[in-house]
Protein backbone atom coordinates (compact mmCIF):
# COMPACT_ATOMS: atom_id res chain seq x y z
CA UNK A 1 0.00 0.00 0.00
CA UNK A 2 1.46 3.61 -0.62
CA UNK A 3 1.71 6.10 1.70
CA UNK A 4 -1.35 8.13 0.52
CA UNK A 5 -3.41 4.60 1.01
CA UNK A 6 -1.63 4.34 4.66
CA UNK A 7 -2.80 8.25 5.49
CA UNK A 8 -6.24 7.52 4.28
CA UNK A 9 -6.92 4.59 6.56
CA UNK A 10 -5.20 5.75 9.14
CA UNK A 11 -7.75 9.20 9.01
CA UNK A 12 -10.76 6.74 8.44
CA UNK A 13 -9.68 4.69 11.25
CA UNK A 14 -9.69 8.28 13.65
CA UNK A 15 -12.84 9.03 12.18
CA UNK A 16 -14.25 5.84 13.26
CA UNK A 17 -13.40 6.45 16.77
CA UNK A 18 -14.80 9.92 16.88
CA UNK A 19 -17.81 8.94 15.72
CA UNK A 20 -18.43 5.95 18.43
CA UNK A 21 -17.63 8.83 20.67
CA UNK A 22 -19.74 11.14 19.46
CA UNK A 23 -22.30 7.94 19.70
CA UNK A 24 -21.88 6.95 23.26
CA UNK A 25 -21.55 10.72 24.37
CA UNK A 26 -24.46 11.42 22.62
CA UNK A 27 -26.49 8.57 24.01
CA UNK A 28 -25.33 9.26 27.89
CA UNK A 29 -26.76 12.26 27.67
CA UNK A 30 -30.08 10.83 26.14
CA UNK A 31 -29.86 9.05 28.65
CA UNK A 32 -29.16 11.53 31.77
CA UNK A 33 -32.08 13.55 29.86
CA UNK A 34 -34.55 10.88 29.83
CA UNK A 35 -34.11 10.15 33.45
CA UNK A 36 -34.42 13.53 34.39
CA UNK A 37 -38.01 13.10 31.86
CA UNK A 38 -38.34 10.62 34.03
CA UNK A 39 -37.71 11.72 37.62
CA UNK A 40 -39.91 14.64 36.70
CA UNK A 41 -42.77 12.48 35.47
CA UNK A 42 -42.83 10.62 38.66
CA UNK A 43 -42.33 13.91 40.97
CA UNK A 44 -45.21 15.50 39.51
CA UNK A 45 -47.80 12.53 39.58
CA UNK A 46 -45.99 10.16 42.40
CA UNK A 47 -45.25 6.00 42.06
CA UNK A 48 -46.78 4.21 39.76
CA UNK A 49 -49.95 2.04 41.65
CA UNK A 50 -48.41 -1.33 41.06
CA UNK A 51 -45.63 -2.86 38.72
CA UNK A 52 -48.20 -3.13 35.77
CA UNK A 53 -48.72 0.64 35.28
CA UNK A 54 -47.30 2.36 32.38
CA UNK A 55 -46.54 5.31 31.42
CA UNK A 56 -47.42 7.29 28.10
CA UNK A 57 -45.22 5.26 25.63
CA UNK A 58 -46.45 2.13 26.72
CA UNK A 59 -43.53 0.58 29.00
CA UNK A 60 -43.77 -0.75 32.43
CA UNK A 61 -42.81 2.30 34.74
CA UNK A 62 -41.73 0.32 38.25
CA UNK A 63 -39.07 -1.76 36.15
CA UNK A 64 -37.12 1.73 35.25
CA UNK A 65 -36.98 3.57 38.73
CA UNK A 66 -33.52 2.59 39.96
CA UNK A 67 -32.04 3.10 43.95
CA UNK A 68 -30.85 6.86 42.77
CA UNK A 69 -34.56 7.58 41.20
CA UNK A 70 -36.02 6.35 44.43
CA UNK A 71 -33.93 8.65 46.42
CA UNK A 72 -34.48 11.85 44.32
CA UNK A 73 -38.23 10.97 44.52
CA UNK A 74 -39.24 9.80 47.85
CA UNK A 75 -36.30 10.00 50.08
CA UNK A 76 -35.32 6.22 49.98
CA UNK A 77 -36.67 2.79 50.73
CA UNK A 78 -37.60 -0.10 48.76
CA UNK A 79 -40.92 0.41 47.19
CA UNK A 80 -41.15 1.16 44.12
CA UNK A 81 -44.67 1.42 43.57
CA UNK A 82 -47.73 3.11 45.95
CA UNK A 83 -48.84 -0.49 46.57
CA UNK A 84 -45.74 -1.29 47.81
CA UNK A 85 -45.72 1.35 50.08
CA UNK A 86 -49.27 0.90 51.09
CA UNK A 87 -48.20 -2.75 52.24
CA UNK A 88 -45.18 -1.43 54.16
CA UNK A 89 -47.15 1.02 56.03
CA UNK A 90 -49.49 -2.13 56.72
CA UNK A 91 -47.35 -3.93 58.12
CA UNK A 92 -46.25 -1.42 60.62
CA UNK A 93 -49.65 -0.88 61.39
CA UNK A 94 -49.93 -4.49 62.29
CA UNK A 95 -46.49 -4.81 63.99
CA UNK A 96 -47.57 -1.61 66.41
CA UNK A 97 -51.00 -2.94 67.29
CA UNK A 98 -49.91 -6.25 67.89
CA UNK A 99 -47.28 -5.22 70.29
CA UNK A 100 -49.57 -3.10 72.48
CA UNK A 101 -50.14 -4.87 76.01
CA UNK A 102 -53.75 -5.18 76.04
CA UNK A 103 -57.08 -4.64 75.11
CA UNK A 104 -57.95 -0.86 76.00
CA UNK A 105 -54.13 -0.36 74.54
CA UNK A 106 -55.37 -1.65 71.46
CA UNK A 107 -58.42 0.75 71.75
CA UNK A 108 -57.00 3.80 72.09
CA UNK A 109 -54.59 3.08 69.05
CA UNK A 110 -57.52 2.03 66.31
CA UNK A 111 -59.03 5.15 67.43
CA UNK A 112 -56.81 7.15 65.96
CA UNK A 113 -57.51 5.73 62.67
CA UNK A 114 -60.73 4.47 62.98
CA UNK A 115 -61.92 7.94 63.99
CA UNK A 116 -60.33 9.25 60.16
CA UNK A 117 -62.74 7.37 58.14
CA UNK A 118 -65.82 8.68 59.32
CA UNK A 119 -67.45 11.01 57.22
CA UNK A 120 -70.76 11.61 58.61
CA UNK A 121 -71.81 13.30 61.47
CA UNK A 122 -74.13 9.98 62.42
CA UNK A 123 -71.01 7.89 62.94
CA UNK A 124 -69.54 10.34 64.80
CA UNK A 125 -72.04 9.89 67.58
CA UNK A 126 -72.26 5.95 67.42
CA UNK A 127 -68.37 6.09 67.46
CA UNK A 128 -68.12 8.54 70.69
CA UNK A 129 -70.28 6.99 72.47
CA UNK A 130 -68.87 3.10 71.64
CA UNK A 131 -65.19 4.14 72.68
CA UNK A 132 -66.95 5.42 75.90
CA UNK A 133 -68.71 2.40 76.77
CA UNK A 134 -68.08 0.87 79.98
CA UNK A 135 -69.89 -2.54 79.19
CA UNK A 136 -69.59 -5.26 76.07
CA UNK A 137 -73.43 -4.84 76.77
CA UNK A 138 -73.84 -1.18 76.06
CA UNK A 139 -70.95 -1.37 73.64
CA UNK A 140 -72.65 -3.72 70.80
CA UNK A 141 -75.14 -1.90 70.43
CA UNK A 142 -72.70 1.14 69.13
CA UNK A 143 -70.90 -1.23 67.57
CA UNK A 144 -73.41 -2.04 65.37
CA UNK A 145 -74.71 1.38 64.64
CA UNK A 146 -70.94 2.69 63.91
CA UNK A 147 -70.64 -0.19 61.09
CA UNK A 148 -73.51 -0.20 59.98
CA UNK A 149 -73.56 3.26 58.68
CA UNK A 150 -72.38 4.00 54.85
CA UNK A 151 -68.82 3.58 54.13
CA UNK A 152 -66.31 5.74 52.79
CA UNK A 153 -67.92 8.65 50.54
CA UNK A 154 -66.46 8.05 47.57
CA UNK A 155 -67.70 4.64 47.41
CA UNK A 156 -71.14 6.35 46.72
CA UNK A 157 -73.58 3.48 48.68
CA UNK A 158 -76.52 3.68 50.83
CA UNK A 159 -75.24 1.33 53.28
CA UNK A 160 -72.84 -0.08 55.40
CA UNK A 161 -70.88 -3.62 55.28
CA UNK A 162 -68.95 -5.77 56.67
CA UNK A 163 -66.73 -8.76 55.39
CA UNK A 164 -68.26 -12.37 55.93
CA UNK A 165 -64.54 -13.36 57.39
CA UNK A 166 -64.73 -10.57 60.21
CA UNK A 167 -68.16 -11.59 60.42
CA UNK A 168 -67.61 -15.03 61.17
CA UNK A 169 -64.93 -14.22 63.66
CA UNK A 170 -66.75 -12.73 66.03
CA UNK A 171 -69.27 -15.49 65.77
CA UNK A 172 -66.92 -18.16 66.28
CA UNK A 173 -65.84 -20.70 63.67
CA UNK A 174 -68.67 -22.99 62.28
CA UNK A 175 -71.35 -21.15 63.67
CA UNK A 176 -74.31 -20.39 61.02
CA UNK A 177 -76.45 -17.48 61.52
CA UNK A 178 -79.04 -15.54 58.75
CA UNK A 179 -76.49 -12.91 58.27
CA UNK A 180 -74.22 -15.52 56.78
CA UNK A 181 -76.33 -16.52 53.79
CA UNK A 182 -75.01 -16.53 50.72
CA UNK A 183 -71.69 -16.43 49.38
CA UNK A 184 -70.77 -12.30 48.68
CA UNK A 185 -67.63 -11.26 50.28
CA UNK A 186 -69.15 -8.24 51.80
CA UNK A 187 -72.52 -8.59 53.97
CA UNK A 188 -74.98 -5.68 53.82
CA UNK A 189 -75.95 -3.89 57.45
CA UNK A 190 -79.66 -4.86 56.09
CA UNK A 191 -78.81 -8.20 56.78
CA UNK A 192 -76.14 -8.67 59.87
CA UNK A 193 -78.08 -5.62 62.03
CA UNK A 194 -81.32 -7.82 61.98
CA UNK A 195 -78.98 -11.07 63.19
CA UNK A 196 -79.53 -11.29 66.95
CA UNK A 197 -77.04 -14.15 67.01
CA UNK A 198 -74.21 -11.22 66.20
CA UNK A 199 -76.07 -8.98 68.86
CA UNK A 200 -75.74 -11.78 71.65
CA UNK A 201 -72.13 -12.59 70.15
CA UNK A 202 -70.88 -9.01 70.98
CA UNK A 203 -72.21 -8.97 74.50
CA UNK A 204 -70.30 -12.09 75.66
CA UNK A 205 -67.45 -10.37 75.22
CA UNK A 206 -65.08 -9.87 78.12
CA UNK A 207 -65.03 -6.19 78.13
CA UNK A 208 -66.11 -3.00 76.05
CA UNK A 209 -63.06 -2.49 74.56
CA UNK A 210 -62.80 -5.80 72.97
CA UNK A 211 -66.13 -5.23 71.19
CA UNK A 212 -64.71 -1.54 69.91
CA UNK A 213 -61.84 -3.33 68.60
CA UNK A 214 -63.44 -5.18 66.85
CA UNK A 215 -66.20 -2.95 65.27
CA UNK A 216 -63.11 -0.69 64.10
CA UNK A 217 -61.13 -3.53 62.09
CA UNK A 218 -63.89 -4.28 60.51
CA UNK A 219 -64.53 -0.42 59.57
CA UNK A 220 -60.64 -0.59 58.52
CA UNK A 221 -61.19 -4.00 56.52
CA UNK A 222 -63.27 -1.62 53.47
CA UNK A 223 -59.87 0.37 53.70
CA UNK A 224 -57.65 -2.11 53.37
CA UNK A 225 -60.06 -3.70 50.51
CA UNK A 226 -59.97 -0.37 48.44
CA UNK A 227 -56.28 -0.05 48.84
CA UNK A 228 -55.74 -3.95 47.72
CA UNK A 229 -54.44 -5.03 51.00
CA UNK A 230 -55.17 -7.56 53.37
CA UNK A 231 -55.83 -6.23 57.35
CA UNK A 232 -56.08 -9.99 58.51
CA UNK A 233 -56.32 -9.90 62.56
CA UNK A 234 -53.77 -7.26 63.84
CA UNK A 235 -54.89 -7.69 67.62
CA UNK A 236 -53.45 -11.31 67.15
CA UNK A 237 -50.03 -10.11 64.63
CA UNK A 238 -51.56 -12.62 62.03
CA UNK A 239 -49.96 -11.66 58.57
CA UNK A 240 -51.61 -9.21 55.90
CA UNK A 241 -50.63 -9.65 52.58
CA UNK A 242 -51.84 -8.39 48.80
CA UNK A 243 -55.15 -8.99 47.17
CA UNK A 244 -57.26 -7.47 44.01
CA UNK A 245 -58.41 -3.49 45.21
CA UNK A 246 -62.19 -4.39 46.01
CA UNK A 247 -65.16 -2.69 47.66
CA UNK A 248 -68.65 -3.66 47.56
CA UNK A 249 -71.12 -4.11 45.72
CA UNK A 250 -74.82 -3.11 46.17
CA UNK A 251 -75.45 -6.79 47.00
CA UNK A 252 -72.53 -7.48 48.90
CA UNK A 253 -69.88 -8.89 45.95
CA UNK A 254 -66.56 -8.03 45.27
CA UNK A 255 -66.49 -4.76 42.94
CA UNK A 256 -63.06 -4.60 40.87
CA UNK A 257 -61.43 -1.17 41.06
CA UNK A 258 -60.06 0.69 37.90
CA UNK A 259 -56.34 2.36 38.10
CA UNK A 260 -58.02 6.15 38.80
CA UNK A 261 -60.26 4.53 41.55
CA UNK A 262 -57.28 2.66 42.97
CA UNK A 263 -54.89 5.90 42.93
CA UNK A 264 -57.58 7.55 45.12
CA UNK A 265 -58.17 4.26 47.41
CA UNK A 266 -54.70 3.80 48.29
CA UNK A 267 -54.04 8.10 48.28
CA UNK A 268 -56.55 7.69 51.21
CA UNK A 269 -55.06 4.81 52.75
CA UNK A 270 -51.75 6.29 53.37
CA UNK A 271 -53.43 9.50 54.62
CA UNK A 272 -55.57 7.23 57.41
CA UNK A 273 -52.93 5.02 58.24
CA UNK A 274 -50.36 7.72 58.64
CA UNK A 275 -48.26 7.17 62.23
CA UNK A 276 -50.53 8.96 65.02
CA UNK A 277 -48.67 10.79 67.63
CA UNK A 278 -45.72 12.05 65.84
CA UNK A 279 -43.89 15.14 66.62
CA UNK A 280 -43.90 18.28 64.71
CA UNK A 281 -40.21 17.41 62.11
CA UNK A 282 -41.75 13.68 61.87
CA UNK A 283 -44.91 14.51 61.17
CA UNK A 284 -43.81 17.03 58.28
CA UNK A 285 -41.36 14.15 57.19
CA UNK A 286 -44.13 11.89 56.84
CA UNK A 287 -46.60 14.52 55.03
CA UNK A 288 -43.14 15.02 52.57
CA UNK A 289 -43.07 11.17 51.70
CA UNK A 290 -46.58 10.67 51.15
CA UNK A 291 -46.41 13.66 48.68
CA UNK A 292 -43.79 11.94 46.66
CA UNK A 293 -45.39 8.55 46.88
CA UNK A 294 -48.98 9.89 45.26
CA UNK A 295 -47.88 13.13 43.87
CA UNK A 296 -48.85 16.34 44.80
CA UNK A 297 -52.05 16.17 42.59
CA UNK A 298 -53.26 13.31 44.22
CA UNK A 299 -52.01 15.00 47.54
CA UNK A 300 -54.24 18.13 47.49
CA UNK A 301 -57.44 15.94 45.69
CA UNK A 302 -56.85 13.85 49.25
CA UNK A 303 -56.66 16.91 51.50
CA UNK A 304 -59.62 18.58 49.97
CA UNK A 305 -61.67 15.91 50.26
CA UNK A 306 -60.94 15.81 53.92
CA UNK A 307 -61.37 19.35 53.99
CA UNK A 308 -65.03 19.02 52.67
CA UNK A 309 -65.50 16.30 55.10
CA UNK A 310 -64.57 18.45 58.04
CA UNK A 311 -66.70 21.06 56.21
CA UNK A 312 -70.61 18.81 56.46
CA UNK A 313 -68.73 17.96 60.23
CA UNK A 314 -68.59 21.63 60.83
CA UNK A 315 -72.08 22.39 59.16
CA UNK A 316 -73.92 19.77 61.25
CA UNK A 317 -72.49 20.52 64.71
CA UNK A 318 -73.55 24.72 64.09
CA UNK A 319 -76.91 23.26 62.72
CA UNK A 320 -77.63 20.88 65.51
CA UNK A 321 -76.22 23.44 68.35
CA UNK A 322 -78.86 26.26 66.60
CA UNK A 323 -81.71 23.42 66.63
CA UNK A 324 -81.04 22.62 70.49
CA UNK A 325 -80.69 26.32 71.41
CA UNK A 326 -83.90 27.08 69.51
CA UNK A 327 -85.29 24.23 71.50
CA UNK A 328 -84.27 25.39 74.33
CA UNK A 329 -85.56 28.57 73.93
CA UNK A 330 -88.58 27.30 72.63
CA UNK A 331 -88.94 25.19 76.11
CA UNK A 332 -87.58 27.74 79.05
CA UNK A 333 -88.36 31.39 77.53
CA UNK A 334 -89.87 32.43 80.57
CA UNK A 335 -86.80 30.88 82.74
CA UNK A 336 -84.27 32.43 80.44
CA UNK A 337 -86.32 36.01 80.77
CA UNK A 338 -85.79 35.57 84.69
CA UNK A 339 -81.81 34.21 83.90
CA UNK A 340 -81.66 37.75 81.80
CA UNK A 341 -82.86 39.59 85.19
CA UNK A 342 -80.25 37.98 87.05
CA UNK A 343 -77.70 38.85 84.49
CA UNK A 344 -78.49 42.34 84.82
CA UNK A 345 -78.91 42.46 88.82
CA UNK A 346 -75.10 39.88 88.75
CA UNK A 347 -73.79 42.77 86.36
CA UNK A 348 -75.02 46.04 88.59
CA UNK A 349 -73.65 43.63 91.43
CA UNK A 350 -70.60 43.11 89.73
CA UNK A 351 -70.56 47.06 89.33
CA UNK A 352 -70.92 48.05 92.34
CA UNK A 353 -68.44 45.59 93.74
CA UNK A 354 -66.17 46.73 91.33
CA UNK A 355 -66.84 50.52 92.92
CA UNK A 356 -66.49 49.34 96.71
CA UNK A 357 -62.84 47.26 95.28
CA UNK A 358 -61.41 50.56 93.94
CA UNK A 359 -62.19 52.42 96.72
CA UNK A 360 -60.98 50.01 99.42
CA UNK A 361 -57.50 49.94 96.70
CA UNK A 362 -57.85 54.20 97.07
CA UNK A 363 -58.19 53.53 100.80
CA UNK A 364 -54.41 53.67 101.54
CA UNK A 365 -54.05 56.85 99.41
CA UNK A 366 -56.56 58.37 101.32
CA UNK A 367 -55.71 57.43 104.46
CA UNK A 368 -52.67 58.91 103.63
CA UNK A 369 -53.74 62.03 102.97
CA UNK A 370 -56.03 62.49 105.88
CA UNK A 371 -52.66 61.50 108.15
CA UNK A 372 -51.30 64.40 106.03
CA UNK A 373 -54.51 66.59 106.76
CA UNK A 374 -54.33 65.94 110.72
CA UNK A 375 -50.76 66.53 111.01
CA UNK A 376 -50.86 70.12 109.74
CA UNK A 377 -54.46 70.50 111.40
CA UNK A 378 -52.24 69.71 114.49
CA UNK A 379 -49.92 72.37 113.48
CA UNK A 380 -52.24 74.52 113.09
CA UNK A 381 -53.71 73.59 116.22
CA UNK A 382 -50.55 73.92 118.05
CA UNK A 383 -50.10 77.46 116.60
CA UNK A 384 -53.64 78.74 117.07
CA UNK A 385 -52.93 77.63 120.51
CA UNK A 386 -50.04 79.43 120.91
CA UNK A 387 -51.85 82.77 119.95
CA UNK A 388 -54.41 82.13 121.85
CA UNK A 389 -52.72 81.38 125.54
CA UNK A 390 -50.98 84.97 124.73
CA UNK A 391 -53.90 87.00 123.62
CA UNK A 392 -55.56 85.31 127.25
CA UNK A 393 -52.70 86.38 129.19
CA UNK A 394 -52.95 89.90 127.48
CA UNK A 395 -56.74 90.34 127.59
CA UNK A 396 -56.13 88.71 132.06
CA UNK A 397 -53.22 91.53 131.93
CA UNK A 398 -55.62 94.40 130.17
CA UNK A 399 -58.76 93.15 132.92
CA UNK A 400 -56.50 93.85 135.72
CA UNK A 401 -54.87 97.20 134.48
CA UNK A 402 -59.19 97.81 133.48
CA UNK A 403 -59.60 96.98 137.69
CA UNK A 404 -56.69 98.65 138.58
CA UNK A 405 -57.96 101.64 136.67
CA UNK A 406 -61.54 100.85 138.11
CA UNK A 407 -60.82 100.97 141.20
CA UNK A 408 -58.70 104.77 140.87
CA UNK A 409 -61.49 106.16 139.21
CA UNK A 410 -64.07 104.85 142.41
CA UNK A 411 -61.48 106.44 144.42
CA UNK A 412 -61.45 109.70 142.27
CA UNK A 413 -65.57 109.34 142.37
CA UNK A 414 -65.42 109.13 146.34
CA UNK A 415 -63.37 112.06 146.36
CA UNK A 416 -65.33 113.98 143.75
CA UNK A 417 -68.42 113.01 146.08
CA UNK A 418 -66.66 114.43 149.28
CA UNK A 419 -66.35 117.57 147.22
CA UNK A 420 -69.55 118.08 146.37
CA UNK A 421 -70.73 117.35 149.84
CA UNK A 422 -67.81 119.67 151.59
CA UNK A 423 -69.17 122.03 148.93
CA UNK A 424 -72.99 121.65 149.92
CA UNK A 425 -72.05 121.91 153.33
CA UNK A 426 -70.18 125.15 152.85
CA UNK A 427 -72.99 126.39 150.91
CA UNK A 428 -75.34 125.73 153.75
CA UNK A 429 -73.06 127.35 156.05
CA UNK A 430 -72.63 130.52 153.48
CA UNK A 431 -76.52 131.06 153.74
CA UNK A 432 -77.41 130.81 157.35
Amino acid sequence: MSLYGKILAILNLLMLVALVALGVMDYGKRLELSSGLFTGDLLLKGLPVDANEIDGTGLPIAPRITPKILQNVVGGGNAKTQQAEALDVARKFREAVAALPDANAKREMLTGYARQVIDQPNEGVDFARLVRSQTPQEAAYFALGFIGRPVFGYHRLPTGYIRRDRLQGILGEGVTTGALAGSNTYIPSAQFLADEKLLEALKQRQTAAEVANWAMLARLDLLFDSAGLVLGDPLSASQGGERKAVEPAEDGSELALDLPQRKDAIARFLWVMRPQGQGADEAKATLERIGAVMGPTQLHETLEEEARIDRVFQQEVELRLLKASERFAAKYQERLDELGQFAAELARLKNEVRMVKELIEKQPTLIEERKQNLAQLKQRLEFTRGESRARFQDMQQNALNLYDQRRALMGLMEQVGQVEKDLRTLESKAGN
